[in-house]
């Protein structure tokens, strides 16, 4: 957390959105409490009043809602304190940016991980983000990181294991031509 307060700028602005005819704004959010100690945009949807609007990107911290602080919420708090507005909803946000010469004191990988995920889910269409999950991104953090490693030890043994069948219906197959040999071989002597 110091490493995040003293190394990313966050300067604040905010951006006012008409909600769609569907009555929604057009992103999602991640984040938030207990894990995070922001909420974010994970994706903005397109044709809606966000993406039209243009400014609110993925990985923008959203930082209060018609000036209601969004600090301690959860991304379901957040998400339901924002359909319970009527009309126009104003978003506090801040783009954040990075000093790449710090990344090597990061205790963590989270904002590191948390910007390159965002940088690939905004070039995706929110279709295909869709089809893959990753609309409800969460922030990378320790735990996480823990979790890749164990899904990457995973993918090893998988494609051990993968490998081993292969070569086991090889062999399978070979057999079977034996068998299939010795088959003839009795047909012809009898």
């Amino acid at each position: 957390k110091q490493w995040y307060q003293r190394r990313v700028r966050v300067p604040g602005s905010t951006v006012t959105l008409e909600r769609g005819k569907d009555g929604m704004v057009g992103l999602t959010i991640g984040g938030g409490a207990p894990y995070c100690p922001c909420l974010y945009v994970v994706q903005v949807f397109e044709n809606t009043p966000a993406w039209k609007e243009g400014t609110l990107q993925a990985g923008d911290e959203l930082m209060a809602v018609n000036s209601h602080s969004l600090r301690g919420m959860t991304k379901v708090q957040a998400a339901k304190y924002i359909q319970r507005i009527d009309g126009s909803v104003t978003f506090t946000y801040a783009k954040l940016t990075f000093d790449t010469n710090h990344f090597k004191e990061a205790k963590s990988l989270d904002m590191v991980m948390k910007k390159v995920k965002h940088k690939c889910i905004e070039r995706m269409s929110s279709g295909t983000a869709d089809k893959l999950g990753l609309t409800r991104a969460v922030l990378c953090n320790d735990d996480l990181a823990k979790k890749l490693e164990e899904f990457n030890r995973n993918a090893s043994f998988y494609k051990e294991l993968l490998v081993g069948c292969h070569y086991l219906l090889l062999d399978f197959n070979a057999s079977s031509n034996v068998y299939i040999g010795m088959v003839d071989l009795f047909s012809q002597i009898a």
